[in-house]
């Protein structure tokens, strides 16, 4: 559904199985059903706004200055 791929490993550790995932970074923000999530420790939050705007900046190597703003427009001066 995400279009991840990861490294599944079965390991045994004290008799017991268990499974390993490994995920590594992916360079661009991963989108589940339209909501960007980001883990902080043990817990999982919503990115929304301009937190949003800011992270999907930074994963592209750009800053709120470097982006031009669709609303502005330029007219030629008028003679006085």
């Amino acid at each position: 559904m995400l279009g991840i791929v990861v490294d599944v490993r079965l390991k045994t550790q004290k008799q017991k199985d268990l499974v390993e995932i490994h995920v590594e970074p992916y360079p661009s923000p991963i989108s589940y059903k339209g909501e960007y999530h980001y883990r902080t420790g043990s817990t999982k939050q919503e990115l929304k706004g301009a937190a949003l705007e800011r992270f999907l900046l930074q994963k592209r190597g750009r800053r709120w200055d470097d982006v031009p703003e669709p609303s502005f427009t330029t007219r030629k001066a008028r003679p006085c």
